[in-house]
């Protein structure tokens, strides 16, 4: 969206907001991190976790939830704060979605992502994003200071203004 609009309105080059959440919310360090998170609600989970051991698999689309998805390894739940945790503490995620991402990014959790439409690309808004054997990574003080400065630039804005 920056790319359509700096041109005709002051701008930040920012990322997703949900970067912010750790901000207010850091379960970091709240559970035992010995387990991996698996979680593919766009499209079908890859073969090679149906004998994965130690995984939690979070489903975000309750509405869509059946029966037969059914399973222990399964977290299903009405509060966001379970989610965030789960990927907070997590050694590695595996997932097909965004936001699942960006928020194991926040927590420092490596992630590899599924590439599942475009909204993917709001990754690449992201300084020193690292990308090594398809895992990406953000160090916390990188990202600490990039949201500094996107602070720092939408107030010089708001007085100019």
């Amino acid at each position: 969206m920056y790319k359509q609009y700096k041109d005709v309105a002051p701008c930040v080059k920012g990322v997703d907001c949900a970067f912010w959440t750790v901000d207010v919310f850091d379960p970091r360090g709240f559970a035992d991190s010995d387990y991996d998170v698996v979680t593919f609600n766009r499209s079908e989970e890859p073969e090679i976790f149906k004998d994965a051991n130690n995984v939690v698999r979070p489903w975000h689309m309750q509405y869509q939830y059946r029966k037969e998805y059914s399973n222990e390894t399964i977290l299903i739940s009405d509060t966001p704060y379970d989610y965030l945790t789960v990927y907070a503490n997590a050694r590695t995620v595996y997932t097909d979605l965004v936001h699942a991402t960006i928020v194991s990014l926040m927590y420092g959790t490596p992630v590899k992502y599924w590439e599942n439409g475009k909204r993917y690309k709001c990754f690449y808004a992201l300084e020193n994003l690292e990308k090594t054997n398809d895992i990406l990574k953000v160090s916390e003080e990188s990202l600490y200071i990039q949201k500094n400065r996107i602070v720092d630039e939408a107030k010089n804005i708001i007085r100019i203004k």
